[in-house]
């Protein structure tokens, strides 16, 4: 059965909200997910995620029942890439605006603000706290050998035995070090997801 849900994607309405980079979405229910997409056939506004904007789109999709969680993320290009989401509204197409589900992040998506991330995992506003978003705190350390460190974007997933993440860039560490990843240093991070449960397998690359 196919169901299409309008979604509606709110930018916050602080100095420097908004943001020109691509955004994808991606809802998750009972039974599956949309898969992720991008956000560009707007159905209100002709400039997207501009401060203040409320942005409204339409998703078809096979039905997923109760929509459980959002992900949405930007891919960093543009000028003015850096954006501050308020919330993400969803409703199955054709249901009353009362019938929302709210979805609020009220936090930048900017490799340069807040942990420099640019996914974030959305819980409804009514959430169990048991359901709310975790905090993994990870320690790398770099090997002591000549050449060990390096220079490049490093990323990491986390398997779980619920769930996993995507991967994401680790851009901003905990313990304020200049350099990332030199030799025979630690670096740490905080990533902040769904509970996944106890941590399986780390993959980075």
């Amino acid at each position: 059965m196919v169901a299409r849900y309008r979604v509606t994607v709110c930018t916050g309405e602080i100095e420097g909200a908004g943001t020109d980079a691509n955004v994808y979405l991606c809802l998750f229910g009972d039974v599956g997910d949309t898969g992720e997409r991008l956000l560009y056939n707007c159905r209100n506004n002709t400039e997207l995620f501009v401060k203040g904007n409320a942005d409204e789109f339409t998703i078809e999709s096979v039905t997923m029942r109760k929509v459980r969680r959002v992900r949405i993320r930007h891919d960093g290009k543009g000028s003015s890439s850096g954006w501050f989401l308020d919330r993400v509204l969803v409703r199955e197409e054709g249901q009353p605006e009362s019938d929302n589900v709210e979805f609020p992040c009220l936090r930048w998506l900017d490799k340069d603000k807040d942990d420099g991330q640019l996914v974030r995992e959305l819980l409804p506003s009514d959430s169990n706290a048991t359901l709310k978003n975790f905090r993994y705190h990870i320690s790398l350390r770099t090997g002591d050998l000549p050449g060990a460190s390096t220079d490049s974007r490093v990323h990491i997933k986390l398997y779980g035995d619920k769930s996993d993440t995507i991967k994401q860039v680790l851009l901003v560490s905990d313990n304020n070090l200049k350099d990332y990843f030199e030799r025979g240093q630690v670096d740490e991070f905080t990533l902040e997801t769904l509970n996944i449960g106890p941590v399986a397998l780390l993959l980075g690359v």
